[in-house]
């Protein structure tokens, strides 16, 4: 199906919910569907600035699903450096998901005055289960605002509108926010003076709220008896962790809550996505993870470390500040270890082309891709291949994707 329309998007579920459309529509509203996904719902071209058509093909992510070829890396996406690293404020690298680094990052960036706001998702204090995206100076939201929020976000929402003239940000995002934002830029240069930083994290996909209710019900509780809701963090990696309104904690480990419901649910543009490591951003961050004797991550409850990846040179200045003030502690990582600490990651990248193949054999329409994915897949075995396509099959007959 040709995709001109935001609704085609939304209609054919590549709509992640972003939310950049809504700079061209003050009408159009980002609101849940029925699967539990944020989308935006009845969308109304309103602007003379790009027309629908452009911003369908050029600046949505759920089409355009990348903002620059990676020419050196294929399966990571180009990069100057890789570390581990950690915050060393032990409150920060504690209630972080992952070392606190980019809660670090980002208070840093406002405390050296190098911004003036940072644009981040924080909890809605109106919708215990969900978030909302904020543009904030306050160092205090920041920090209570750490760790990872397995739930649909819309970054975007109303934020391109709302930046003033001569003012700097920093902007916190998924990897598919921060290709929306690299696509829009090439069509208005503007946006990186007053963006000036896009940091994103590694990425799985994003879990419809449906995949929180189910957590719930482990615990046996409904959302109206949850008074706070907090997915990871406080630890690493961290407990799932509810609330009641009685005051009763319960927890989940990380690998029951993520590894055996939410991931369940991922969204079915998550399922082709070409990029779950920030290969648009300036600093990605991700779980450094400790292996075992084979090489799989393993999960025991420790001191958090980030991967650090550094794209490009306002990353790398950044990186070193921080290290030079001793807000971020980093130490080498060996780049052929990569594959062994996030081995989901690899595994995606180097079947997405099975998994495209698979689905214009049954007439789906998929997004547009940069032809990284291809020498991508040569790195990946013809088993591991093979079973993908059938499983990928299976899934669009048992209608999954």
């Amino acid at each position: 199906m040709k995709l001109i329309k935001i609704n085609d998007v939304v209609n054919e579920n590549l709509c992640i919910g972003c939310g950049i459309c809504t700079k061209f529509s003050n009408c159009s509203k980002i609101e849940y569907n029925k699967e539990g996904f944020l989308t935006v719902n009845n969308y109304i071209h309103e602007s003379n600035e790009v027309s629908e058509d452009t911003l369908v093909k050029e600046v949505c992510p759920g089409v355009k699903t990348y903002a620059n070829e990676n020419k050196e890396n294929h399966v990571w996406g180009d990069y100057k450096d890789i570390y581990l690293g950690y915050s060393t404020n032990e409150e920060i690298r504690f209630s972080g998901s992952s070392g606190g680094t980019i809660t670090q990052t980002l208070v840093y960036l406002l405390e050296k005055k190098i911004v003036d706001y940072v644009i981040h998702i924080e909890d809605d204090k109106e919708n215990v289960l969900g978030n909302k995206v904020e543009i904030t100076n306050d160092i205090n939201k920041i920090i209570n605002s750490t760790g990872s929020k397995y739930c649909p976000a819309s970054p975007l929402n109303k934020v391109l509108n709302n930046l003033e003239s001569g003012l700097k940000y920093a902007f916190v995002g998924r990897p598919c926010d921060i290709v929306a934002l690299r696509n829009y830029e090439n069509i208005e240069p503007s946006i990186k003076e007053k963006i000036v930083y896009k940091i994103s994290f590694f990425c799985a996909g994003t879990p419809s709220i449906e995949g929180t209710l189910k957590v719930l019900e482990k615990f046996s509780l409904n959302k109206d008896e949850v008074s706070n809701f907090r997915y990871r963090g406080n630890g690493w990696p961290g407990f799932t962790t509810a609330v009641s309104t009685s005051g009763k904690e319960f927890k989940m480990p990380y690998d029951d809550s993520w590894g055996k419901i939410l991931n369940k649910y991922l969204h079915s543009r998550c399922k082709v996505c070409p990029d779950g490591v920030g290969m648009a951003a300036d600093l990605v961050f991700g779980d450094g993870w400790d292996c075992d004797e084979k090489g799989y991550p393993i999960f025991a409850e420790g001191s958090g470390k980030s991967l650090v990846v550094v794209r490009n040179s306002i990353g790398e200045e950044l990186l070193n500040k921080l290290v030079e003030d001793k807000k971020i502690k980093t130490e080498f990582f060996p780049r052929e270890s990569l594959k062994l600490v996030q081995p989901y990651q690899f595994n995606r990248r180097t079947t997405l082309l099975t998994r495209i193949i698979a689905m214009k054999f049954f007439n789906r329409t998929v997004p547009k891709y940069e032809n990284g994915i291809k020498k991508a897949s040569k790195l990946q075995s013809n088993k591991k291949k093979i079973r993908t396509l059938l499983g990928t099959i299976k899934r669009i007959i048992n209608k999954r994707i």
